[in-house]
């Protein structure tokens, strides 16, 4: 029962989350004019973008909770379905600050471009403070021979153990799917 709370409590902040994005897309591709000026749309893009910080945690710790509750057979496809969002709000991010700095860069604005706030982190329970997106690695799976063992577990290791950003259970699925 309560992980069927999590799941559509989660069901609402992605819905709104996709939502927040498609605001986010439609306000970058929007030109300056006359009733719409630069200083308008860098203050409704600074707006956007921290708004988007906490839309983004909320998803990522809704999307933990219902990872602590749910069968590990289930939890490869929930880790995939989470890094989509997570992947897609970030990129977004990015496009923001690419936009805010070009707007900033203009000497027509006066407006003080520096964040006093510390939105521009997305901080999360496992104290990640900054995500950047890697090349995937590919880790050969261990088939029960002794002397790749080494190399299997060094791999693993350095990709995924003792990589601060995944929780204990994203490693261990992560490991039973190399064994």
């Amino acid at each position: 029962m309560e992980l069927e709370r999590l799941k559509e409590k989660r069901k609402g902040l992605r819905i709104s989350f996709t939502k927040h994005l498609t605001k986010i897309e439609t306000t970058l591709g929007k030109e300056i004019a006359a009733g719409y000026t630069k200083e308008a749309k860098l203050d409704e893009l600074l707006s956007l973008k921290s708004q988007l910080t906490e839309k983004l945690n909320e998803l990522i710790k809704a999307d933990e909770s219902v990872q602590l509750k749910i069968e590990i057979s289930e939890m490869a496809a929930e880790i995939a379905s989470s890094e989509e969002y997570k992947d897609k709000g970030i990129d977004l991010k990015s496009k923001l600050q690419r936009q805010i700095e070009l707007l900033c860069d203009r000497p027509q604005i006066n407006t003080n471009c520096q964040s006093t706030d510390n939105t521009d982190n997305i901080i999360l329970s496992r104290n990640e403070t900054k995500s950047v997106k890697l090349p995937k690695l590919n880790i050969q799976t261990f088939h029960g021979d002794c002397s790749h063992f080494l190399d299997f577990w060094n791999s693993f290791e350095v990709a995924i153990h003792k990589n601060d950003s995944l929780t204990k259970i994203e490693k261990f699925t992560y490991l039973k799917t190399y064994l």
